[in-house]
């Protein structure tokens, strides 16, 4: 989600990629806007004129090779030839239909027999054809004709004058059926719409893509940056550890030696026994400071053997309720079939006894409980994504210990296995405990994980990877 986010953040924030996705937007609407405004326009004139030219070439090879009457064109002297020649210009240039008229508008032939006889009245015929003027309209499908008649089909419908030395002697009228012709624009227009629309949705999200995977990449590169400081600190605790845990249980030894001689020669119920016993109890987590520290900076994986987890897990939470508060109750549910896997029992108890302290802190002295559950499961890469942790897919033991106390935030959330991060008060832990745990399953090449919410309590997600037992 948070690579979605930040795709649309760069999106809304570079023009480059603005100015594509609303030029392709914007083209594929524009197209269609203009094939009605500039194209259709220009295709229908086109037509007009292929047709007038057309009817014209027929209109002229009429008047030179059929024998027109000079007093005009009736249904006494109507030419057999005239008639043929119109009857085959109708298939031949594929015509809707084609009419002769009188020089009075009267329809002598037509490819339509009901329509002979009827008289064309309208005053184009008179005003502009009868005075020698050819005369084209457009009649779109489903429209009338200059005639009354409805079009079932996209048609131009064109009037030539058959003229014979300057004498009009009647009209030759041809329907032209230009419905495919519009159909063909029509898909043209969709299609380039389309394609062009396509073509810059694939631009925007080949580029929304790249953001997405650059999102990432910087992802990848920032984990890596933050392993490599990681393991920086880590080192330079470990130089610090090592050089000054030699010198400082060099110097815990003489005190609590002789803290302990003189403690015996006192009385045990004296002021003195019991100061003395406090030096004790001060130098003895001395000591455990410092092993938390080698423990942290080595994190050994020298004594690490095949164990069943269940039996190591099993033994040891069975112990927990009595290290923990009263207010504080422990419930498990372990599965016995969980599998095998290489671990340091001594260091898995470590893990647990942590988690179950940090948890009992987060109770605040007050009633809560705390879960352990024991699971195999089968991690997928989308599983393990949404973790945000760097493991193999495969079969895994999910160790789980959830409390009621609570709960964390995110920032907190976030800081919580750095080295020396604590929200105890001074005093009361050290900030190595969740660290130490993170180093122990990061060297048995598993991970941790944790889910929390303020308010609702905490779980810790553990994943052992299982070794194939044969």
């Amino acid at each position: 989600m948070k690579h979605v986010v930040f795709t649309l953040g760069k999106i809304s924030k570079s023009a480059f990629l603005r100015t594509i996705l609303f030029v392709s937007l914007g083209v594929a609407i524009l197209i269609p806007l203009a094939d009605r405004i500039l194209i259709y326009p220009m295709f229908i004139d086109l037509q007009v004129r292929n047709v007038e030219e057309e009817a014209a070439r027929v209109a002229a090879h009429l008047a030179s090779h059929v024998e027109l009457p000079s007093e005009g064109l009736s249904r006494q002297n109507l030419p057999t030839d005239l008639v043929v020649t119109t009857a085959g210009a109708k298939k031949s240039l594929e015509l809707w239909k084609a009419r002769i008229f009188s020089p009075s508008g009267e329809i002598l032939f037509s490819t339509e027999p009901p329509e002979i006889g009827t008289i064309n009245k309208a005053a184009y015929f008179f005003e502009r054809v009868a005075k020698g003027e050819k005369f084209t309209t457009v009649v779109k499908k489903n429209k009338k004709t200059l005639e009354g008649d409805v079009a079932d089909i996209d048609v131009v419908e064109t009037y030539v004058p058959l003229l014979k030395d300057g004498q009009f002697l009647g009209a030759f009228e041809i329907y032209y059926d230009i419905t495919q012709a519009v159909e063909r624009l029509n898909r043209v227009v969709v299609l380039s719409s389309v394609l062009i629309a396509v073509l810059g949705a694939t631009l925007f999200l080949a580029v929304c893509w790249a953001l997405f995977k650059a999102s990432k990449a910087i992802d990848e590169r920032l984990r890596v940056e933050l392993e490599l400081r990681q393991a920086h600190k880590m080192k330079a605790l470990g130089t610090l550890a090592g050089g000054v845990s030699h010198e400082f249980n060099n110097m815990l030894l003489p005190i609590i030696a002789l803290t302990e001689l003189t403690l015996n020669d006192l009385p045990q119920d004296g002021r003195e026994a019991k100061r003395l016993r406090k030096v004790l109890q001060a130098a003895d987590r001395a000591k455990k400071l410092v092993e938390q520290i080698l423990t942290f900076s080595r994190q050994s994986m020298d004594n690490l053997e095949l164990h069943n987890l269940y039996e190591v897990v099993a033994k040891f939470a069975g112990l927990l309720g009595a290290s923990l508060p009263p207010t504080v109750s422990v419930t498990t549910d372990l599965d016995p079939k969980a599998g095998m896997v290489f671990v340091d029992p001594v260091q898995v108890e470590t893990v647990l006894m942590n988690l179950a302290v940090n948890a009992a802190h987060a109770m605040e002295g007050k009633n809560g409980s705390i879960h352990v559950t024991l699971a195999r499961v089968e991690l997928d890469e989308a599983r393990i994504r949404q973790m945000g942790v760097e493991i193999e897919p495969g079969p895994y033991a999910e160790l789980r210990v959830g409390d009621t106390g609570r709960g964390m935030d995110t920032s907190t959330m976030e800081r919580i296995f750095d080295p020396f991060f604590t929200t105890k008060p001074v005093g009361q832990g050290t900030g190595l405990g969740l660290s130490m745990i993170k180093g122990i399953v990061t060297g048995y090449e598993g991970a941790i994980y944790v889910e929390s919410e303020l308010g609702k309590g905490s779980t810790f997600f553990i994943y052992l990877p299982l070794e194939q037992v044969v």
